[in-house]
């Protein structure tokens, strides 16, 4: 499966400027994908995590194509996790599934992209996820210690 999304991924990459207008998308500007008849969308409760924090990202596309979705794989990486859903039958809002994030644990903050596409079309979109220390996790610097 890795070496699948890898691949497809690689055959479908978006040139740099595709990649900065869908993270501006994720962020709350849907210019860069209003244009589209079906946009892939990941409902986050934040775009900020803080390190071992457990999440669900709900996954919706907004299909107003005019022809059903149904059986075609959507297929979503973040960080090390990937995998698939089967898109259900519909129009208009339809729920595909959720996504079980554990934010990884870190000393340091990070950032990653989570990537959503359905195979064999040229539907997808990216969002920019933010993983930050708990609390516990950072480490102390040498003007702490006495």
């Amino acid at each position: 499966m890795k070496t699948l999304l890898l691949s497809l991924l690689l055959l479908t990459s978006l040139s740099v400027a595709a990649q900065n207008n869908a993270a501006t998308a994720a962020q709350g500007d849907a210019s860069a994908s209003a244009e589209s008849d079906v946009v892939l969308m990941a409902i986050l409760p934040s775009n900020i995590f803080t390190a071992g924090e457990q999440r669900d990202i709900e996954v919706k596309i907004a299909n107003n194509s005019g022809h059903s979705l149904k059986g075609k794989t959507l297929i979503w990486a973040l960080g090390n996790m990937e995998g698939d859903m089967t898109i259900p039958d519909g129009e208009g809002l339809i729920t595909v599934g959720t996504i079980p994030f554990v934010a990884p644990l870190l000393h340091t903050r990070c950032d990653l992209l989570l990537y959503l596409f359905i195979y064999n079309t040229n539907y997808r979109n990216t969002y920019k996820v933010w993983i930050y220390p708990s609390e516990e996790e950072k480490p102390i610097s040498s003007s702490e210690v006495f």
